[in-house]
């Protein structure tokens, strides 16, 4: 008897195996998959060793400056001539967050800041087609037109290479301009600038008197000159199957041939430059001064090219020790740096000691004797509460780590962290003001007395004394100067203030002094020297009478 049943049956089938397909393919194309690793292997290998390393990596800032010469105006005249049409062009550009002027004697300085996201090439082109609009109201007579450029941190030299010996200057300077040439060729470099060295001119004294008499002015003088110091081509010439090209050297080979120039010829009337001028040949006005231990150098600052590697530029110091020693007679005594300015990480101190401490031993044990490394400056200085703190012990602790049993002397230019703490300036209230909703503080001292703020936009700690007032108020601080960038503070808030009070601004013993001026006229201010209780007066304060009788008027006027 057959008997049904309702169950469900158990049925079971043969299921396929999962498979994950990437891991399927690469065991099936085992070969496939080691070359495409080696690929990866190679590609990153490759990427990390051409990767750019640096120990301040290089930023775009959306920053362009103009300057402006125009040598023998004020600066009052400066403001008004230059700076102040340059700035009514650049208000109309879009995406300026601030623009800062600085006129001073013989030159304009103009800062304009864009927004973070603008291209720098899109704002240096947005400045320079508003200096062009601004040119037909500039003077007629600036020697050039204004320089526009951004700043780049890779133009900042990255070592110094200074040349001693027992030559002359001139010598010192053939052997840095050998230099100058084979360093240049390192893909790394993208220049190198010599210092410390003597350039040489020729100058012509004009008699204005005889200039007058024979009726010769500037230009036909200019003229002259021009005219008769060239080298012209004189066209070719063929000489059998050869043709060859013929120049006129017109050229003066030496500074007394310009006496025999002939500057006015009118109806048999000659008149030579002799008779109107003396012709002297002597050096330039000194514009770069290089010295190590007292002792006259010549100097080299080696610019690296934006982007590249610098450890590879680094590594390739060899070939400048190579070719320093092809120079038997050359002494090169030290290597230099200059970190920077204001900085404060101890990374930033423990990469720069490595970096010159490998450059110092490759020139050792290449068999040349350094005496002396120069570690630069760049110490840290707090000039406001909020600025980070900066701890000297912890660079002497990497010193002491980098740089054990050395044989050559470590010096550093620690300048203004051993005296911007050391001075203050003292100031008076002599006008209080409210301009636009601000309440401004008008001070005695301007930024004749201390320039910093205006020229760098720096920040110094400022002081409320003698004030009792327990009601605290938002000031602006700012110098007598009718100029715009005449301002210490922006925005402080000060127990409330009155004309005849004293305010102290901290931290200006170093760049003060040393960078007042006599601007518009202003008298410089005394020197205090403090010590405990005792305290002198090291420099008396000038007076108007004294600075007005400094001008010398000339007697034929």
């Amino acid at each position: 008897m057959r008997k049904n049943s309702n169950r469900p049956q158990n049925n079971i089938s043969e299921g396929k195996d999962k498979q994950f397909g990437l891991t399927t393919f690469a065991l099936k194309n085992k070969t496939t998959v080691f070359v495409l690793t080696f690929l990866v292997i190679f590609l990153g290998i490759s990427s990390y060793l051409g990767l750019p390393k640096e120990n301040f990596p290089e930023i775009e800032q959306p920053i362009v400056y103009i300057g402006t010469p125009h040598p023998g105006n004020s600066p009052v005249d400066i403001e008004n001539l230059v700076t102040r049409p340059i700035e009514k062009e650049l208000n109309t550009i879009s995406d300026v967050e601030n623009i800062t002027s600085t006129s001073v004697q013989d030159y304009s300085t103009i800062m304009v800041e864009f927004t973070t996201t603008t291209e720098i090439q899109d704002a240096l082109t947005k400045v320079k087609d508003a200096v062009d609009r601004a040119k037909p109201e500039l003077p007629t007579d600036l020697q050039q037109d204004p320089n526009i450029f951004e700043m780049n941190f890779a133009e900042f030299p990255v070592m110094n290479i200074n040349l001693s010996g027992n030559f002359s200057i001139e010598e010192l300077n053939n052997y840095a301009e050998l230099l100058e040439e084979e360093i240049e060729k390192l893909s790394e470099i993208s220049k190198v600038e010599i210092r410390g060295t003597n350039e040489k001119e020729v100058s012509i004294n004009i008699d204005p008197y005889q200039k007058e008499s024979r009726m010769v002015g500037f230009r036909d003088i200019e003229k002259a000159i021009r005219s008769e110091n060239l080298t012209l081509s004189a066209g070719n010439l063929k000489a059998g199957e050869i043709r060859r090209s013929i120049r006129i050297i017109g050229e003066f080979e030496h500074y007394e041939d310009l006496l025999e120039v002939v500057i006015k010829s009118e109806k048999g009337n000659i008149v030579y430059l002799k008779d109107i001028a003396e012709v002297t040949f002597n050096y330039k006005e000194k514009e770069s001064f290089a010295r190590l231990y007292t002792q006259s150098v010549v100097m080299l600052d080696v610019i690296k090219k934006s982007g590249e590697n610098l450890l590879a530029a680094t590594e390739k110091i060899d070939k400048i020790i190579e070719l320093v020693k092809t120079c038997k007679s050359l002494n090169l005594v030290g290597i230099s740096c200059h970190i920077g300015s204001q900085i404060s990480k101890i990374e930033a101190y423990k990469n720069t000691f490595s970096q010159m401490k490998m450059a110092a031993d490759k020139f050792i044990e290449s068999g040349v004797n350094i005496k002396h490394v120069d570690l630069g400056g760049g110490f840290h200085v707090k000039y406001e509460d909020s600025d980070p703190d900066f701890n000297i012990e912890l660079v002497k602790e990497e010193l002491d780590n980098c740089f054990t049993q050395t044989n050559y002397e470590l010096s550093f230019e620690p300048g203004r962290y051993l005296i911007a703490e050391a001075g203050v300036t003292v100031t008076s209230i002599v006008t209080i003001k409210n301009n636009g909703g601000i309440n401004y503080l008008i001070v005695d001292a301007g930024m004749n007395t201390l320039i910093r703020p205006a020229m760098y936009g720096a920040h110094h700690e400022i002081l409320a004394i003698n004030v009792n007032s327990e009601e605290f108020m938002d000031y602006a601080i700012a110098g007598p100067i009718c100029e715009s960038s005449d301002v210490f503070l922006k925005n402080i808030k000060l127990a409330k203030q009155k004309i005849g009070n004293l305010l102290v601004i901290k931290n200006t013993g170093a760049y003060g002094k040393v960078m007042s001026s006599n601007y518009n006229s202003r008298p410089l201010p005394s020197e205090i020297l403090v010590h405990n209780d005792n305290y002198a007066i090291i420099y008396s304060p000038e007076k108007i009478e004294k600075t007005i009788e400094a001008d010398i008027i000339p007697s034929w006027l």
